[in-house]
């Protein structure tokens, strides 16, 4: 390989205009030599302006050297390109090998900023939880292993815990902390924190320790809609109680049980944690 450097370094002597700078660029980056990859990027780069793989190498190289200021007037140069062509960001969202959903998300919502659209990832969350909202919960039979329950208990829980960080983040956004009255926030946090309560405990087939959440929110509603939508809640879970429908609790419950005490907890900490910062 040293070989193969020596080489291209003789070209370029005969040749400073040769593009084989960005090989020879690139294989001292690999073995160890940023700064001199560098040196060779930044001479050749007023020769071959359009090589824009090169210029995207010479930022990365000076950032990792930390030389922050070089490579930010180095980026000036590509920053037009990648807020110009925002349908880049969006095929690499669903084409890029590998890329997770929440990465494929990102490059979306960068997509849509950059088309000049006016976007919220606030309002976004806000959109997918009344959306989730609005929907059936299926209720998913019950594993046939205890090692097949715990992780669909360990699935569901994670969900339950992003949706009741959304819903924080959508009663902080209707009505702001600092506006309110520390009993208001923290009844208010405390609504949410028990309706999740009752949603987790329904769910995983404790119907009659719901059921008592429910009354007791009911009793405290301040809004006709909200009355409406809880009594609803109540005629279901009722009717599913005495049909004989409520969930079968797994073979593994009492472990289960202990895992849904602990959620339960730990989210009731969290929501404290926030009504008192």
């Amino acid at each position: 390989m040293t070989s193969k450097i020596e080489f291209y370094r003789e070209v370029l002597r005969d040749d400073p205009n040769s593009r084989v700078f960005f090989p020879l660029a690139r294989l001292l980056a690999e073995h160890g030599d940023a700064d001199g990859a560098v040196a060779v990027l930044e001479a050749a780069m007023p020769m071959h302006p359009g090589h824009m793989e090169a210029r995207f190498l010479l930022v990365e190289l000076l950032t990792r050297l930390g030389r922050d200021p070089e490579a930010s007037r180095h980026f000036e140069a590509l920053s037009p390109l990648l807020s110009n062509y925002p349908g880049v960001w969006k095929l690499w969202a669903a084409k890029a090998p590998g890329l997770s959903r929440d990465a494929a998300l990102a490059l979306r919502f960068l997509a849509l900023a950059m088309q000049g659209q006016d976007v919220s990832l606030l309002g976004i969350m806000e959109k997918g939880l009344f959306a989730a909202g609005g929907a059936t919960l299926a209720v998913s039979e019950a594993s046939s292993s205890p090692q097949d329950a715990e992780d669909a208990f360990s699935l569901r829980g994670a969900d339950e815990v992003m949706a009741l960080t959304r819903r924080i983040a959508e009663e902080q956004s209707t009505l702001p902390s600092d506006e309110l009255p520390p009993e208001c926030a923290s009844q208010q946090n405390a609504s949410v924190k028990t309706r999740t309560m009752a949603d987790l405990l329904a769910k995983h087939g404790d119907v009659a320790s719901a059921l008592e959440i429910y009354d007791n929110l009911l009793d405290m509603a301040g809004t006709d809609q909200e009355k409406a939508a809880l009594r609803l809640r109540i005629e279901e879970l009722t009717a599913q109680l005495s049909s004989g429908n409520a969930q079968k609790p797994a073979s593994g419950q009492p472990k289960s049980n202990a895992k849904l005490v602990s959620m339960l907890e730990a989210l009731a900490n969290r929501l404290d944690a926030r009504a008192t910062a």
